[in-house]
């Protein structure tokens, strides 16, 4: 098991109040939606068939996908953990993590990709020759330099 030497937490700004309000009515209506026709097709007595299964297949489906959204808009935050020999890169939903990734630190670059679209903003980009870690949040230069020479003074002391 490897000594984690630090962490590095870029949090997402949280989205207006109206966007998750929506997503959210979004989730509850995709969870609704199959309960309410199996609901009417039963007191109908018509009987259970593939198009319920579908229906809730589909529907969960969908809102399952829109609850990650939402979860990312309220809380999402990217995590790097700074260990002995590599560094492990989660995105976090507070409820559950998405896949997680990592990159061994032997000829590790560490760079700075700046954003097209925010001016003063940008992402961080980590790689070795065989794989390559970008960050997905636009977090503020000064942050990014900061987290920079976070990341070059665990590795190069």
């Amino acid at each position: 098991m490897n000594k984690q030497l630090d962490s590095i937490t870029f949090h997402h700004k949280k989205t207006p109040l109206m966007i998750r309000f929506f997503l959210g009515l979004l989730v509850l209506v995709c969870a609704l939606i199959p309960i309410i026709v199996l609901t009417v097709v039963a007191l109908n007595r018509k009987g259970l068939h593939i198009g319920i299964f579908l229906a809730f297949f589909l529907f969960w489906g969908l809102g399952f996908m829109i609850l990650r959204i939402f979860l990312w808009n309220s809380f999402g935050k990217e995590i790097l953990y700074l260990q002995k020999d590599k560094i492990i890169y989660l995105a976090d939903y507070k409820y559950f993590r998405d896949a997680r990734q990592e990159i061994e630190i032997e000829e590790l670059e560490a760079e700075i990709v700046y954003s097209e679209t925010t001016n003063g903003a940008g992402t961080l980009r980590l790689k070795n020759g065989k794989t390559t870690i970008d960050t997905v949040l636009e977090t503020p230069l000064e942050n990014l330099l900061n987290q920079l020479y976070k990341i070059q003074n665990v590795y190069n002391s």
